[in-house]
């Protein structure tokens, strides 16, 4: 299984490599936005400037995270 992200700066989707650092990213999402720069954690030289690991038209399954649909979903939206 794969575990994606979606940067909050540039809006690239990033892969996770761990379902575990998923988890703990998805968990404070909204409080600490993911950035590219914070993948380097796992990708030492990864930036906004780089192409996406993956786009939207390719991402059909997974876990996916989008920082719109979570903040409509906080705000009290029905989707």
């Amino acid at each position: 299984m794969e575990f994606d992200v979606e940067c909050s700066k540039c809006f690239k989707w990033l892969y996770i490599p761990t379902e575990e650092r998923y988890e703990k990213i998805r968990e404070h999402l909204l409080e600490c936005p993911l950035y590219c720069e914070d993948a380097r954690e796992w990708r030492p030289s990864i930036s906004c400037n780089d192409i996406p690991d993956i786009t939207r038209k390719e991402k059909k399954y997974g876990h996916l995270i989008s920082l719109v649909f979570l903040s409509l979903i906080q705000d009290g939206n029905e989707l």
